[in-house]
């Protein structure tokens, strides 16, 4: 193993790490041996309670949205009226799920500031625009 590693330590840094990384790469294969790869399954986001009947709702107003494309005259009325119900309940949800994710969002914040308040208010505030305050002498 050190024959082969003086042989390839001539040439420049980078050959040099290249070469060696695919040394020690072949070499735990031959020794250990290789794991295949098999299809691991990730996992998923789980959607919370709310967001799940959000996407739910958002389905029926595409079919009713379609049903009422397909519908006689006399229908509309009450699919438009279905519609408008469902568009108020979707609403409401949004607005719900919008304070939950603003609430956690202040939370975090809130955390940040009580951890390291200096840091916090320097990164809220930003760097000041002004680049150099030394002061040089009039002639």
């Amino acid at each position: 193993m050190s024959n082969i590693i003086q042989a390839t330590a001539k040439g420049d840094v980078d050959s040099r790490l290249q070469a060696i990384s695919t040394i020690i790469v072949s070499y735990r294969s031959e020794r250990f041996g290789r794991i295949e790869k098999g299809n691991t399954e990730t996992t998923s986001y789980t959607m919370n309670r709310r967001s799940f009947k959000i996407h739910q709702l958002r389905k029926e107003l595409q079919t009713l949205k379609k049903q009422f494309k397909r519908a006689a005259d006399g229908e509309k009325q009450a699919l438009k009226e279905l519609y408008n119900i469902l568009r108020k309940k979707l609403k409401t949800l949004r607005r719900a799920e919008w304070h939950r994710r603003r609430g956690r969002e202040r939370a975090r914040k809130r955390a940040a500031f009580i951890a390291n308040p200096f840091r916090f208010s320097k990164q809220l505030l930003g760097t000041s625009g002004v680049a150099d305050l030394s002061a040089q002498g009039r002639k």
